[in-house]
């Protein structure tokens, strides 16, 4: 299988009535509906637990950096096109503080989600999924790995894309599944009924304790016998997906 068709599949499982899609339709809304910076993040970091609600004043004061740009459009495009913008500052500076009254950290996860809803889906995302899983992905389909601790992974995979003619949100389906996946997560990949089903069938009910469950479920999902027992249960798309995925291995 190719990279692209890889990618294709991911798109393909998550484009109906998923939870995932769910909650990005839910964004796209509230930035249709809503210009206001604070209300926009505020959704974002709920439904995709970038945890800057725990920073004290960190919402505030990213949603204080971006409204400070006054052509956002513009300044994301010369992002992309590796020219002089104000998007590098606002995805090196450090937002919020501890209750100590150190310093927090940058927000890259939240920014890069903020543009990405911002540009309708047209800027990659920068996460811990992605991270995770991003090198495994090039070395599997014959690319070249890249050094995730140069902190312009943004850039690479803009660079990347654009040179393989690859939708940044369809890439990004592609790792936030494959990581999930590898994860033992399930959650937002299938409705409430279907995953009780999959529980049931994986014979996972009785695991009481999150982090066994999940790796528990991360090996049955690498188990062609195990994915057999919920092939009724899913679409053909994300059966060959689960086929296909335990065959790419994710370093620790």
């Amino acid at each position: 299988m190719e990279l692209k068709e890889f990618i294709k599949l991911s798109v393909n499982v998550l484009k109906d009535k998923t939870p995932y899609i769910e909650q990005k339709n839910l964004i796209s809304d509230i930035f249709e509906k809503t210009e206001n910076i604070l209300v926009r993040l505020t959704i974002i970091d709920s439904l995709y637990s970038t945890q800057m609600n725990k920073r004290l004043y960190g919402l505030n004061d990213l949603a204080n950096e971006i409204g400070k740009i006054k052509d956002l459009d513009k300044e994301i495009q010369n992002f992309k096109d590796n020219k002089p913008n104000k998007i590098s500052k606002l995805l090196d500076e450090k937002y919020g503080i501890k209750k100590s009254g150190r310093e927090f950290g940058q927000a890259r996860s939240l920014i890069s989600k903020y543009i990405y809803f911002a540009t309708n889906y047209n800027f990659p995302i920068e996460d811990r999924l992605v991270k995770k899983v991003l090198n495994a992905v090039l070395k599997y389909f014959g690319y070249s790995e890249i050094d995730m601790d140069k902190n312009d992974i943004l850039r690479e995979l803009i660079i990347f894309c654009d040179n393989c003619e690859i939708k940044y949100s369809d890439f990004d389906n592609l790792l936030w599944l494959l990581g999930k996946i590898k994860e033992g997560s399930l959650a937002s990949i299938v409705d409430k009924e279907k995953y009780e089903k999959i529980i049931e069938k994986l014979e996972l009910s009785d695991i009481a304790e999150s982090k066994v469950f999940d790796k528990k479920m991360a090996e049955k999902l690498k188990n062609i016998n195990e994915i057999d027992k919920i092939k009724n249960l899913i679409s053909n798309d994300f059966y060959e997906f689960l086929e296909f995925a335990k065959n790419i291995k994710i370093e620790k």
